[in-house]
């Protein structure tokens, strides 16, 4: 159960929130410069978009749409673009042929892939210089804010 202060803010400590907030940043600045290597070829919004058709391995547009909180009309305009660019799949569901399914295609695989053991590789350099015990910390860390994302607090 979250508590809560008057007004219905979070009674968390602001120290907190900021520290776990600059965390954030930082860890998502490492992953950034692990895919610097892309350069302009694939923008930040299409990886984000293989990553998440990645994850589900075969998911519809609404669904995309949805993890990627964007509208279905510019969801499809994404998704023109990696088609295009051959990084996807769309082709009608088994069970409803109205609806289209997307899939990563064989690139578009080896792209995440390569995008995955590059940040991977990143994350491993500034892991391998944290002790033991900090390591530990972060991974109990990690573990419960997920928990607590999934409502399992």
């Amino acid at each position: 159960m979250t508590h809560r202060r008057a007004g219905g803010e979070p009674a968390v400590d602001a120290e907190l929130v900021e520290s776990v907030e600059a965390g954030a940043e930082l860890l998502r600045e490492v992953c950034d410069q692990a895919l610097e290597a892309l350069g302009s070829t694939v923008p930040p919004t299409q990886l984000r978009a293989l990553l998440i058709v990645d994850r589900f391995d075969r998911l519809n547009l609404n669904t995309l749409a949805q993890e990627m909180r964007a509208s279905n009309s510019a969801t499809s305009r994404l998704c023109d673009r990696l088609q295009a660019s051959g990084l996807i799949v769309r082709e009608a569901a088994a069970r409803d042929r109205r609806e289209v399914v997307i899939s990563l295609s064989l690139p578009g695989r080896r792209l995440v892939g390569w995008a995955r053991r590059q940040r991977r590789r990143e994350l491993a350099k500034v892991i391998d210089t944290m002790s033991p015990a900090g390591r530990e910390a972060l991974v109990n860390g990690l573990s419960a804010f997920r928990a607590a994302l999934d409502g399992h607090p």
